[in-house]
């Protein structure tokens, strides 16, 4: 069951949209929480920024799930 996990890159056509909604809503709600105004470009760096750290979350969050004999994530491994 230990299959290497899949490498997406920001706005990549093979990214899950779900995925790409939750940076993009994170990216944006840092920029909207943050004294400092944020140039559109910016929020896409930032979104880039973000990527590894899902990508890192959700690694370790399907180690959680596997362990707990299951093979999808959810919420609970988060």
């Amino acid at each position: 069951m230990s299959k290497v996990p899949v490498k997406f890159r920001p706005a990549s056509a093979d990214m899950p949209v779900e995925i790409q909604t939750m940076i993009r809503d994170v990216a944006a709600a840092v920029a909207a929480k943050s004294a400092t105004p944020f140039a559109p470009e910016a929020v896409d760096f930032l979104e880039q920024a973000l990527e590894p750290v899902f990508e890192a979350l959700m690694v370790k969050a399907l180690e959680h799930a596997v362990k707990a004999g299951r093979d999808s994530i959810t919420e609970a491994d988060l």
